[in-house]
């Protein structure tokens, strides 16, 4: 009994050592242990059918006993930007028509540029970004219409989408914006004082206001041109003195693309976009009063400019002393001469003297060669 259970626990134990010495240092992890994954075991992984076991982050290799780990991460798919075409509006010149009286009369009572392109163009319709509120053409595939200077055709601006909703586009130059800021404080402060100080005090001071102007451009009789008009800053207001006038300190030009719309006649879409054409006109960014009269009005013979006065003064003062004198004369400051105050006309036999500023006799000498003039008038006449 006993050489059996030893024989017994001799086995065993070279069973244990035969196990030991078949598995080398730092071997994987024996799958015969419990791993928590998401609360799931590798028995569990093994006998599930379902397709978690597929899109888990641990993949088994064929061998039943070892777990590897990925080493890298799954790529991510790239996306390729999105391609704008741009394109030349087609316009066939063939078909341009004189535009009729009655149709520019009817166009007359359109709301706006916008609605008037989309409701009557024919090769071309406005899109509207939404995001920045910029409306621009595009043509019947959704490509992008270009003019000739290769850029897009705008019909409405928008505003940067950066700034704060509902902020209007900000006006040119940090200049522009301090003025603006400054008239909407005093606006307010005298606002504040009442309608009495509020009505001395918001007279039409010298300062840029907008204006319109017609726009600088000629066309042909079956071009249409939009806009006819433009809104710029011009300097506008009164002065304290009548010598002196509202004018501009500083001038900006300003640039506009005018559209060139070409009408064919057609019943629903009888206009086509050609082109746009480009314009520049002067802003005024600042104003204040200056002398009406500039030192280039003087005549450099007869005058000498006075700034602080803003006029031409005639260099001969002592010809300008003896005519103040004469009560019949009064000086003449563009041709620094002393003329009569009223010419009138004189009878037969007189003349008027510029010098007495009255009717004398003319001399007999003088009536002689007269008569003698006369006569020879009257004789080649009848001739």
């Amino acid at each position: 009994m006993r050489e059996s259970l030893l024989l017994t626990f001799v086995v065993v134990l070279c069973y244990i050592t035969a196990s030991n010495q078949q598995q080398p240092t730092g071997a994987a992890v024996p799958a015969r242990r419990s791993i928590n994954i998401g609360e799931k075991t590798k028995n569990d992984f093994s006998s599930s059918d379902d397709d978690d076991s597929k899109n888990a982050d641990i993949v088994f290799d064929n061998s039943p006993d070892i777990l590897k780990f990925p080493t890298e991460s799954p790529p991510i798919p790239s996306t390729s930007p999105r391609t704008v075409t741009n394109v030349r509006a087609q316009s066939d010149r063939s078909r341009w028509k004189k535009i009729p009286l009655r149709k520019l009369v009817e166009l007359g009572n359109e709301a706006s540029i916008s609605t008037f392109l989309n409701k009557y163009l024919a090769n071309a319709k406005v899109h509207k970004d939404l995001k920045t509120n910029e409306e621009y053409l595009i043509d019947k595939n959704g490509a992008t219409i270009i003019n000739s200077n290769n850029k897009t055709v705008i019909v409405a601006p928008g505003y940067d989408p950066q700034t704060a909703p509902g902020s209007l586009p900000a006006l040119n130059g940090a200049r522009a914006r301090s003025g603006t800021q400054d008239i909407a404080a005093r606006l307010n402060n005298i606002a504040d004082q009442g309608p009495t100080k509020m009505k001395a005090k918001l007279d039409a001071v010298c300062t840029p206001e907008m204006t319109t102007i017609p726009v600088p451009i000629t066309v042909d009789p079956f071009i249409l041109a939009l806009p006819r008009c433009l809104r710029v800053a011009r300097c506008g207001g009164c002065c304290l003195s009548e010598v002196m006038a509202c004018e501009p300190d500083h001038i900006q030009k300003k640039e506009f693309f005018i559209k060139k719309i070409a009408y064919t006649g057609d019943t629903e879409r009888p206009y086509e976009y050609v082109d746009d054409e480009r314009v520049e006109v002067d802003s005024h960014t600042s104003c204040k009063c200056q002398c009406r009269t500039k030192k280039e009005h003087c005549n450099d013979k007869l005058h000498d400019y006075v700034e602080n006065e803003c006029s031409c003064v005639c260099k001969k003062k002592s010809d300008y002393e003896e005519c103040q004198t004469n009560s019949m004369k009064v000086w003449d400051n563009v041709n620094c001469l002393c003329s009569c105050r009223q010419e009138r006309p004189c009878s037969s036999g007189y003349y008027f003297n510029l010098n007495t500023c009255e009717c004398d006799k003319e001399k007999t000498e003088v009536r002689r060669k007269k008569k003698k003039r006369d006569a020879t008038i009257t004789k080649s006449s009848t001739q």
